[in-house]
Parts: C-alpha cells; sequence; structure tokens
C-alpha cells in the first residue's frame, strides 16, 4: 500500500514537472525551437516503447494541466493532443507493431499532423462560432508541417538513444514463449 502512494505521488511529481519543463520550453524559446513539443514527444514515446500502458491517465492530467497556460479556449489542445495519442496507440497496436525507425518517424509525423488537424478544425469551429476572425490556414499549415518534421526528428532521436536501453530494436532480444 506505502509502495502504490510513493508510486502515485512520483508519478504526480513527474507529470508535474514534465509540464513545467514543456511551458518554460514554449515561453523562452522562438522559431524551430518553440515547435518542439515536449509533452506531445514525451507520451508518444512511451506509446511506442510500451503501446499497452494504461497511463493514459497521466497523459491527460498533464495535457489539461498545460492547456490552462495556454493563450487559446481550453480544451482545443489537450482535446487534440489526446485523440492523436490514441489515435496512435490503436495504431501502433493494430497496424504498426513493427518498431523500426521508419515506424517511429512515421508515428511522430502521423500523430502531429493528426493533433494539428483535429486542433484546426476545433479552432476554426471555435472561431466561426464566436464570429471572430478566422486564421491564415497556409500559414498555419506550413508551420504545422515544420513541426511534425522537427518534433519527428527528435522522437527518432530519443527513440534511438533510449533502444540501447530498452532494446527494442533488435530482433534477438524478443523471446518467445
Amino acid at each position: 500500500m506505502i509502495k502504490k502512494i510513493i508510486k502515485f505521488i512520483l508519478l504526480f511529481l513527474a507529470a508535474n514537472l514534465l509540464v513545467l519543463v514543456h511551458i518554460l520550453w514554449r515561453t523562452n524559446f522562438n522559431n524551430y525551437l518553440n515547435l518542439v513539443n515536449i509533452l506531445m514527444l514525451f507520451f508518444v514515446w512511451v506509446v511506442i516503447v510500451n503501446p499497452r500502458q494504461n497511463n493514459f491517465w497521466w497523459a491527460i492530467y498533464a495535457l489539461l494541466l498545460a492547456d490552462l497556460f495556454n493563450p487559446t479556449p481550453f480544451g482545443l489542445q489537450s482535446v487534440s493532443q489526446i485523440a492523436a495519442l490514441l489515435f496512435i496507440n490503436w495504431l501502433l497496436l493494430n497496424i504498426f507493431t513493427n518498431r523500426s525507425l521508419t515506424i517511429v518517424l512515421f508515428s511522430g509525423v502521423l500523430t502531429i499532423i493528426v493533433y494539428r488537424f483535429i486542433y484546426l478544425l476545433l479552432l476554426l469551429t471555435n472561431l466561426s462560432v464566436n464570429n471572430q476572425p478566422t486564421i491564415n490556414i497556409l500559414d498555419s499549415l506550413k508551420i504545422f508541417s515544420a513541426e511534425a518534421i522537427v518534433n519527428s526528428l527528435i522522437l527518432g532521436a530519443i527513440y534511438l538513444i533510449s533502444s540501447i536501453f530498452v532494446k527494442r530494436l533488435h530482433p534477438e532480444y524478443i523471446t518467445v514463449k
């Protein structure tokens, strides 16, 4: 019982620290460094390493907490990110069962594309309901595609570094039971 409480407290502190690092990163950098989405990188990496995990509650908590500090209406980013994480988890469990670097890079790009597509749809819906001026979709698509490329390359580098420890890229470590 005590171990579960300590584990819960440590995960709670880690989620809060992750949100703090994400917010500090987004506010202190600009241009292409600002495109790095630390929360999505971390949770996509967790989904890639262990797609059968049940820690989506921590992702929901962290994404909702980070959404509190976002200038867009509350829930647009967090709902989009959660939907993208659930989608990529489903893809990794049912379609992309291989964990090669190509699949990791494709998963990173696809996650950001799905996240930004849902976000753009929700944002345009919100703007049209509130009779606010629309955004420039072409500029947004350029930024979103640069974000997808930057995040997928960083995700690939993180996965390559972590594969040394996790040993997912080496099929000789897979044992048949």
